[in-house]
Formats: structure tokens, sequence, C-alpha cells
């Protein structure tokens, strides 16, 4: 009888040991639980942390406050133009739209024209040119950005050198990426001393627009102002696909 007693009493102690370990199993699920949550949110973190690295969702507004230029005005053959040098100071790669307006002394709009950097890398710097027949005493720029779909921006791979001649410039693009180089601008500024007296642009590329990996191709640009340096910049794009 005694002995029965005995196996009850150890028997009670024993429950009463599990009931007492409940408590702290809940505590340790509910402690994974948190660290579930805290991996959710580092995952969140890191997932916004890559949009600076320009693999988030597009951001327009964030890309056009990032745009920053340097404008040069001149007149050449009665027409009055504005060339833009612009940094893509953002985190995105864009096809970049800029609009401007022309506006005379009296405030009054003369003339307007939009450009296009059709794929326009992050960090990258390229050019645009617009012209208006009237002469005009200010301007504004509107950018508009839009996400790049069929095409990727490759202004980073290609290599842009220009070289002076007489009354001309030549321009060569050489493709250190892996990817074929497409509808590729080189934009020419002219300078004597300190002023800009012409900016142009020509195509660059093979039969086929193209300029395949590890190719130069040249073309060059006419200039019969006196100029005396010369400096140059890309515009291109290439198939996302490739």
């Amino acid at each position: 009888m005694k002995k029965l007693l005995v196996l009850l009493l150890v028997a009670a102690m024993a429950v009463s040991v599990l009931a007492g370990c409940t408590p702290t199993v809940t505590i340790n699920s509910s402690s994974a639980a948190d660290n579930n949550s805290s991996e959710n949110s580092s995952v969140v973190e890191t997932t916004a942390a890559n949009d600076d690295n320009n693999q988030g969702a597009f951001d327009e507004d964030e890309v056009v406050k990032n745009i920053k230029y340097d404008s040069y005005s001149y007149v050449n053959y009665s027409y009055n133009y504005l060339a833009l040098v612009v940094k893509n100071n953002s985190d995105y790669d864009c096809k970049l739209e800029a609009e401007v307006t022309f506006f005379n002394k009296k405030g009054k709009i003369v003339g307007t024209e939009s450009a296009t950097i059709s794929a326009f890398q992050a960090g990258a710097e390229s050019a645009l040119r617009v012209s208006t027949k009237d002469k005009y005493e200010k301007f504004e720029v509107q950018f508009s950005a839009s996400e790049l779909t069929y095409y990727t921006a490759i202004n980073k791979d290609l290599k842009c050198q220009v070289d002076k001649a007489t009354d001309k410039a030549i321009v060569s693009v050489t493709n250190n990426g892996k990817k074929t180089a497409l509808y590729t601008k080189g934009y020419v500024f002219f300078y004597k001393g300190d002023k800009l007296v012409r900016a142009d642009y020509t195509y660059v590329g093979d039969s086929k627009s193209e300029i395949k990996p590890g190719k130069t191709q040249r073309a060059e640009i006419s200039c019969y102002d006196k100029f005396d340096t010369v400096k140059a910049y890309v515009d291109s794009c290439a198939k996302t696909n490739e």
C-alpha cells in the first residue's frame, strides 16, 4: 500500500513538472514568432535597399528630382539653339524626355520643342539639343521619365572618344559591354574658349546601326565656326532580351 502511495506521488510530481514546462515552451514559441517577424522586416528593408540599386519599383518623381543639367545657348544659321549636358543622379535607368519652352523678353512663349534620351543609365551623362526660330531670353525645362522595358541602358559600357580636325570632329565609340549597342548617337560640343559655338550629333554604327561587343565604330560631324576644343557624349541602348 505504501509502495502504491509512493508511485502515485511520483506520478503527480511528474505531471506537475510537465505542466510547469508548458509556459516556457509557449514563450519560446512566441520568441520564435518574433524572430520570424524580425526576419520578415529585414527582407522588407533589404528590398527597400535594393530600390537604391535600381531593383525596386520605378519612381518617376525620384528620377526627375535627380536629373541635373548644364545649359548652353548659341545662334547658328538664324536659329537659336539650346544644348544641355544632362546627368542622371537617380538610382534608376530610364527613358528621359525633356520638354523645353522658350520665352522672349516680355515673357511670351516663342517656341517649344522636346528631345529624348532613349535609355539613360543611372549615374551616366548624356546630351540633348533643341532649337527655335525666334530669339529667346529664357527657357524652362520639364523632364518626364519612364521605365525601360524593351530596351536597356548601356551608357557605361561605351567608351566615347572625339578627335578634332580642321573643320570637323571624329567620334569613336567602343562597345566594352556584352550587348549590341543600337541607334547610338554621338553628340559633339564645339567650343571657342569657354563659349559653345555649336552642338550637333551623328549616328555611330555599322550598316545595321549597331556597334557589336568589342567593336569600335566612327563617324564625323562638321563645324564651320572657329573652335579650339571639343567634348563628346553618347546616347545608346540595347535590347533587354539579348
